[in-house]
């Protein structure tokens, strides 16, 4: 089940911003995910685990990158 107006946020903001899902998730997971929720095809990016810095043990999204 998908948060109430998620559809319609993503419509609106879809037209006004870049849209980036940046995740700590594995690629192979959170693909599945952002499939269903995207189906208007908003995310121009997808940043997943490979993406983040690993530092103290700890996956950190680091966006100075």
């Amino acid at each position: 089940m998908l948060r109430p107006h998620l559809d319609d946020f993503f419509k609106r903001v879809g037209h006004l911003y870049e849209v980036v899902i940046f995740t700590a998730s594995l690629k192979k997971y959170a693909n599945v995910i952002i499939d269903v929720i995207d189906k208007y095809k908003i995310v121009k990016y997808r940043l997943f685990r490979e993406q983040c810095s690993l530092i103290h043990q700890t996956y950190v999204k680091e966006l100075k990158k």
